[in-house]
């Protein structure tokens, strides 16, 4: 590192982000193409992966189980997340990485080979429980090899790689649909998903490898892993809660009281330092993913308005934040970081808000819609990286979380969020209408919900101290 750098003990907001290319000059080059690599490939599957669904729905007879081939990934998710961890501690990275490729290779083709929907839902989970731990495995890396004023610029970076796949990924897929068939569809983003994790494996895994140390936890009280168990087994009682009957109730209780297991303590309770702001960026998935899920319905079906309003103020919104994302690093170097993250979190809530009284007044109007979506993208792309990059970096100590630890918990934070925005909104949809009301009334009643959850991280943004604070000593995450 050059001397003329911060030390990384230094407060995240006194490490100014590194320029483009300083980074690409820079000897964590290769590790940073290579995350952007996957960033980009990871837009790509998630577009042909949705795609897909109406044609497997078609051909495997699955009518009536829309939630088993949705949310197979993201239980595939919460079962991976409580083993990374251990196994990278106690395995290394190179075990990790071939254990997760395998993985997720074998199940991305279990699901192409499928002739019945609960295969190609098995297939989905072991894709997703696969990605999930090369996921940790590439985030601890980063955390742990690249300094932090460059990963500031690495994540501006990689935001933007969603901007290619917005645009290109939904045609492309349908056409590899109509001219292939959708298993080869589903195959296709495949070749450059591993090209990406092997530019990542190699690149890092000298880096990770220092985090191959037996996991002092891997043998620990045997009830820690009985609870972390819970978060599997809760979020997929809730995902499925159409066919658990009663027993969907307890899913969340489930799931937070595993996901406590790895979250650093203070965590829920939004503890000054990393804590707060996995906190936020859950709190955040929470409410701009939940929103995002259901407006399409709210405004074809509640506010009458075409469609194609609703898709192309989707797409800006992706465009906006991604955009926006690109010169973040910039503004936060001029303004300070806090006051873009909160500049971010007021654009970001102030939109859903307005966005909901339209929508009660019935003034709302496709034009109007893509404006106010555009702006909440644009303060996504504001609060995102300040609010991840301070998630993942810890004061040094012997109790602050390590690598793995932290890039767990951010994974987990968000997956949480954005999983459980999505399932309430749907569930207050439903209730609306058992207690009588109409379903345009339930909708508008959710997203009306999601404005004020976000306005309550515009009031945690302003009263709390944002400000990195000095180390504290909490309960070692697991």
């Amino acid at each position: 590192m050059r001397s003329n750098e911060p030390p990384a003990s230094a407060p995240a907001e006194a490490q100014p982000a590194a320029g483009m290319r300083e980074l690409l000059r820079s000897p964590y080059a290769a590790l940073a193409i290579g995350v952007m690599m996957m960033e980009f490939a990871a837009g790509i599957t998630v577009y042909f992966s949705a795609v897909v669904v109406p044609s497997v729905v078609d051909e495997l007879d699955a009518q009536r189980q829309y939630p088993l081939l949705l949310s197979a990934g993201a239980v595939g998710m919460f079962a991976a997340l409580p083993l990374a961890r251990p196994l990278l501690r106690r395995f290394g990275s190179a075990p990790m990485f071939t254990t997760g490729i395998v993985i997720s290779v074998g199940g991305t083709a279990l699901s192409a080979l499928a002739h019945s929907a609960w295969l190609f839902a098995i297939g989905r989970l072991l894709a997703t429980f696969g990605g999930s731990l090369l996921g940790v495995f590439g985030i601890s890396a980063v955390i742990a090899s690249i300094p932090l004023r460059f990963r500031k610029r690495l994540l501006s970076l990689t935001s933007a790689m969603w901007i290619v796949p917005g645009l290109f990924g939904p045609p492309l897929a349908v056409a590899s649909v109509h001219l292939v068939g959708w298993r080869w569809a589903l195959l296709f983003p495949l070749p450059l998903a591993l090209l990406a994790r092997v530019l990542v494996a190699r690149a890092a895994v000298a880096a990770a490898g220092s985090h191959s140390t037996a996991d002092n936890d891997a043998k620990g009280p045997r009830h820690r892993w009985v609870a972390r168990a819970m978060l599997p087994i809760g979020m997929g009682l809730f995902t499925f809660g159409s066919s658990t009957g009663g027993w969907a109730f307890f899913g969340p209780l489930l799931a937070i009281v595993g996901a406590r297991q790895l979250l650093p303590d203070g965590t829920l309770t939004a503890r000054p330092g990393p804590q707060r702001y996995l906190a936020l960026l859950g709190v955040i998935a929470f409410g701009y993913f939940g929103a995002d899920s259901l407006l399409t319905a709210a405004l074809t079906r509640a506010d009458g308005i075409a469609i194609g309003w609703a898709g192309v103020g989707l797409g800006a919104a992706g465009a906006a934040w991604a955009l926006t994302a690109l010169v973040q690093p910039n503004l936060a170097n001029r303004i300070g970081e806090t006051t873009t993250l909160r500049c971010g979190v007021a654009l970001l809530a102030g939109a859903v808000v307005v966005l909901s009284i339209t929508q009660f007044t019935g003034v709302v109007s496709g034009p109007m819609f893509l404006g106010l979506w555009a702006v909440s993208g644009a303060g996504m792309g504001l609060l995102y990286p300040v609010t991840y990059v301070r998630a993942t970096t810890a004061q040094p100590g012997p109790y602050s979380p390590d690598a793995p630890a932290l890039a767990t918990a951010v994974i987990l934070a968000e997956g949480l969020g954005q999983s459980l925005g999505i399932a309430v909104g749907g569930g207050v949809v439903t209730i609306a209408q058992i207690l009588g009301g109409s379903e345009a009334f339930g909708l508008h009643i959710a997203i009306a919900g999601y404005g004020g959850v976000l306005l309550l991280t515009v009031l945690l943004t302003a009263v709390g101290d944002l400000r990195t604070p000095g180390h504290r000593r909490p309960r070692p995450a697991g």
